[in-house]
Formats: C-alpha cells, structure tokens, sequence
C-alpha cells in the first residue's frame, strides 16, 4: 500500500488543527482561572466595603456621637449650637468671581489677548 501525499498533507494538517485546538483550550482555561481569581477578590472587596459602612452606620450613630463628645469634652470644647448661630445664604459674603480665559473662549467669548498652551503668543 502506498502512501499519497494528499494522505501526508491531510495527516499534518490534522495535526496542526489538534494542536491549534489544544492550544486555544489551554489559554481559555487560564483566562477562566483569572476570572475566578479576579471575582474572588471582588467579592472579598464588596465585603469590605459592606463592613466599613456597617462600621461608619455605628460610628457616626448620634448616641455614640454624644457618648464620644461627653468622653472628649475637655479636649474638644464644644458649645451648645444656639438658634442666633444659624445664618441664611443671603447672610453669606458674594462668592469671588474666579478669571476663567478658556471657559470664556468656549463660551464664545473669545478676546484676542488669550493665550493657550497650543497657541503662542503673537508677535507685535
């Protein structure tokens, strides 16, 4: 019996086809693998996360806010809040108004005088 060569080339080709197949297999078993370990370590953040916000529900509770003021009454010197203390936003001072060039030049507010990191300054 003899042997033909589309027999040999068939032969290689399914070999290679085998190999290819295993190859994608293994690197689809490594990237399942990380995929496992990054959920992990999601999930092992998620429940850290839930405890320090079971921890910060605790700790900002008024009742233990009050007991921790009373601790540190001497160190913190806090007052008692009296109603002539609160001031309405009219009773605030006007904000600064801060120079913005670039807001201004989106704006359409353009003035010749702007200078940008892409644009010189022009020659006079």
């Amino acid at each position: 019996m003899m042997i033909k060569a589309s027999d040999v080339v068939l032969t290689g080709l399914m070999i290679a086809a085998a190999v290819w197949t295993f190859q994608i297999k293994h690197k689809a078993e490594l990237s399942s693998s990380k995929v496992a370990e990054l959920q992990q370590k999601i999930d092992r953040q998620k429940n850290s996360v839930d405890l320090l916000e079971a921890d910060w529900a605790i700790l900002t509770q008024p009742k233990h806010l009050q007991s921790v003021a009373r601790k540190f009454a001497d160190e913190l010197r806090l007052q008692q809040l009296e109603v002539d203390q609160i001031i309405t936003p009219e009773d605030l001072p006007p904000m600064r108004q801060v120079e913005d060039p670039i807001g201004a030049l989106a704006r359409g507010e353009t003035s010749d005088d702007i200078l940008t990191g892409s644009i010189g300054g022009r020659k006079q």
